[in-house]
């Protein structure tokens, strides 16, 4: 297997790729995984993922973690330099048995602030705005693998992606969830009528279908606040 030649097709196709065979050895690294870190190629290459040296260097390993479940991984991984980026490893058999791991690094998470002055500046620069859309694309794909359970991720890992995507999808690139918005236009004209439903109660003095109106509304997260000629209401 010429790793080499493999590793600088699929660098060309995705950058920050490693490949490790199938006893979990690194065997290359690419150059745009590198760049600008405090690391050598010599420094991983020829190194057992599970060392003591690899699991220093990249916490977790996720090569390592693909090597032990043979199983794809999707998590954060924090580099030599305190550099965090999600990176995904996928296990290839031959014949039923491990012959390589192919893992591969997206947007590097360390700064949250600096995360979002880079997607401005994309969205700022015409030529680079796909660069968003794909790394959009890379990280839905990553959540519906992690729906369907064909990638494992910790629920501390799912939370920071969670937060990445709502921020550029809402925040930075300014879309509207049209499900949501479509949810806050039938919520108003239920609850007031709901409470309409409660006054007429309350009038009759049937005072335990007004207080169960209350109740249900509370546990939905819909608290009333009763007032002298009515009742104000908020979402809490």
């Amino acid at each position: 297997m010429d790793y080499e030649q493999l590793g600088h097709v699929l660098e060309s196709i995705h950058p920050g790729v490693t490949i490790a065979d199938g006893s979990g050895v690194f065997r290359f690294v690419s150059n745009s995984y590198l760049s600008g870190r405090s690391v050598k190629g010599s420094d991983i290459i020829g190194k057992f993922a599970g060392s003591e040296e690899m699991m220093k260097m990249f916490s977790p390993c996720v090569t390592q973690m693909v090597f032990e479940s043979h199983k794809r991984v999707t998590t954060v991984q924090k580099g030599v330099d305190n550099d965090e980026t999600f990176v995904t490893g996928i296990p290839v058999f031959k014949d039923g048995e491990l012959e390589m791991i192919i893992s591969y690094s997206s947007w590097e998470i360390t700064g949250f602030d600096d995360l979002r002055e880079r997607y401005e500046e994309a969205m700022n620069d015409d030529l680079n705005s796909p660069l968003v859309i794909a790394a959009l694309f890379d990280w839905v794909r990553i959540i519906n693998q992690i729906y369907e359970k064909q990638q494992s991720i910790t629920a501390e890992d799912l939370d920071r992606l969670r937060v990445l995507v709502h921020t550029v999808v809402f925040d930075v690139l300014g879309l509207c969830d049209e499900k949501a918005a479509e949810a806050d236009d039938l919520v108003t004209p239920l609850v007031e009528m709901l409470l309409d439903v409660r006054a007429e109660a309350k009038a009759a003095k049937n005072w335990a279908a007004s207080d169960r109106i209350r109740d249900r509304l509370n546990e939905i997260g819909i608290r009333v606040k009763d007032r002298k000629d009515g009742c104000d209401w908020e979402i809490e």
